[in-house]
């Protein structure tokens, strides 16, 4: 079997990978230097997420069951449409605090 090839990744870019790697870049890095520049509210609703971990420059559709979930995704919706999202570390916990 032979022995596979990793690169390191710096700050979650994806400069410098040579066109033999096996990975796709997600994000370019003007896609991330925009990302960069974005102004964050100073106070950043949570969505807690289980069974589902996100990545930078990756989209997928996220499924929200809880009504606080729900109710932070509304009004995100009508407001400025910036949430942070974490994963869960515990699935069971219904109510998880930081």
């Amino acid at each position: 079997m032979g022995r596979t090839k990793y690169t390191d990744l710096d700050s979650l870019s994806f400069q410098g990978i040579d066109e033999d790697a096996e990975l796709i870049p997600l994000m370019t890095p003007e896609d991330e230097e925009e990302i960069n520049k974005e102004d964050l509210p100073e106070i950043l609703p949570i969505l807690p997420l289980r069974n589902t971990v996100l990545f930078p420059g990756v989209v997928i559709p996220i499924t929200a069951g809880r009504d606080a979930s729900i109710k932070l995704i509304n009004e995100a919706n009508n407001g400025s449409k910036v949430i942070g999202v974490v994963s869960q570390m515990d699935e069971k916990v219904e109510n998880p605090t930081a």
